[in-house]
């Protein structure tokens, strides 16, 4: 616990006090003028009493800031961000694809309803796991986003192993040619995603979010650095 405590205060110092709490401003949703303006100003102005205190009851700060933190943590166990399009962040996520293989989502779900009902002695540590991973990312103005959710991946990807383990042995344990069958399927379904996935990521990935990091930097320095045209001339680059 000493270890624990010491090496926690030498990260918090170095991430509160020194440079990095610049980003780290610019991750909630208060510290973003435009959602405030647009979430909070905007919404009082609607009114006809903009200055009533129930008004700025329902429309302040504190109010966007818990509900956009609600929000963002029931959509990080949506569908749309686990196994369709994943989060928000193009930068961190792969064209038209989830952040789990689609196959895996009744196994999940399969997963998470045996562990209520076991009464495994891990039981309570897992659904605690579950629950807390997704608070640190939620209170950020973009999430879900993957990148903050890797978390609560390990988690989930039990709970698929766990529901999948459990299928499989009731199929087999009542019907062993049907499960042969069930299984073949599965093993399509699993050799399809996965295609898929390879095609997303080694094809359409570098083309589809090249902009954004950064096409084209490499052949810019490269011709800065060897036209001598441009040795003795600052270079300023505009936004991509």
């Amino acid at each position: 616990i000493a270890i624990f405590i010491i090496l926690s205060l030498f990260i918090y110092s170095k991430t509160f006090l020194i440079a990095d709490r610049t980003k780290i401003s610019g991750l909630f949703a208060l510290g973003d003028p435009a959602l405030v303006y647009e979430k909070v100003t905007l919404d009082r102005l609607q009114h006809d009493n903009s200055t009533r205190i129930l008004t700025n009851l329902w429309h302040n700060k504190a109010a966007l800031a818990t509900l956009s933190a609600f929000q963002n943590y029931l959509r990080s166990f949506s569908p749309e961000f686990l196994f369709i399009t994943g989060g928000g962040n193009t930068q961190h996520n792969i064209p038209d694809f989830g952040n789990l293989y689609l196959w895996t989502a009744p196994f999940l779900l399969l997963g998470f309803t045996y562990l209520l009902w076991s009464k495994n002695e891990n039981k309570r540590l897992i659904l605690f796991w579950l629950l807390i991973a997704p608070l640190a990312a939620s209170i950020t103005k973009d999430a879900p986003h993957t990148n903050r959710m890797a978390p609560v991946l390990p988690v989930l990807e039990l709970l698929i192993a766990y529901g999948f383990l459990k299928a499989v042995s009731i199929i087999f344990q009542n019907r062993k040619i049907f499960a042969s069958i069930i299984l073949s399927v599965l093993v399509l379904l699993f050799i399809g995603n996965f295609t898929i996935w390879i095609d997303r990521y080694f094809i359409h990935f570098p083309q589809k979010r090249a902009s954004i990091w950064g096409e084209g930097y490499t052949k810019l320095v490269s011709y800065l650095s060897l036209n001598n045209n441009f040795a003795s001339k600052e270079i300023v680059m505009s936004r991509p």
